[in-house]
């Protein structure tokens, strides 16, 4: 592994990271390579209406980073001559993929309030579900490989609070039991917030 893809990648988990931490009705936009939250406010509308941000821009901003992170793990995955008999380069790579395996996972919480914030346009919803869907897909082909004897070795000796979170051959689950799992509430999914369609009004 060279610097330059732990460079990339190490922007990529902070984009993920970033994504998680959305929370209802807050907004983003993309600056220096690098999501950002935009809390609600009173100037919000307008800056965003000065800028040109929306929620198409939004949801594009979100999908790249989680193709781009995919792919990366893609990569990291690819890599052949990671093994045990180097120590030091075996647990850095392993650090570096239960990192990003982690970040996809925090990722999803905040997608899902995207999801909230954008309820009524059921496109925007699609998108967002679709990358749910794709994020636990990639979750599931990391712990394939986090189940191999030796990363499994290595987890249960120097990260034993991780192994249980590894679910060998684990089918995708749906947005739908992601979204009752992380609320215990399974009415969230229609429940309307109060105001809520004058806020989603905002792009």
């Amino acid at each position: 592994m060279n610097d330059t893809l732990n460079d990339a990648i190490d922007q990529i988990i902070i984009n993920l990271k970033t994504i998680g931490k959305i929370k209802i009705n807050d907004k983003i936009y993309f600056t220096n390579g690098y999501i950002m939250i935009q809390k609600e406010s009173f100037y919000r509308p307008f800056i965003r209406s000065m800028y040109g941000y929306s929620r198409e821009q939004s949801c594009v901003l979100i999908q790249e980073v989680i193709m781009k992170a995919i792919r990366a793990s893609v990569t990291l995955l690819n890599i052949d001559n990671i093994n045990s008999h180097n120590p030091i380069q075996f647990l850095n790579y392993l650090k570096l993929m239960i990192n990003l395996r982690d970040s996809f996972s925090i990722c999803k919480e905040g997608l899902c309030n995207f999801i909230r914030t954008y309820e009524q346009d059921q496109t925007i919803v699609s998108r967002a579900e679709n990358l749910i869907y794709h994020i636990n897909n990639q979750l599931s082909i990391i712990d394939s490989r986090l189940e191999h004897n030796d990363y499994k070795i290595a987890i249960q000796k120097y990260f034993p609070a991780k192994l249980e979170q590894f679910i060998t051959n684990a089918t995708p689950p749906s947005y739908q039991k992601y979204y009752e799992c992380n609320n215990n509430n399974a009415s969230l999914l229609t429940e309307k917030k109060e105001n809520h369609s004058d806020e989603s009004a905002e792009e």
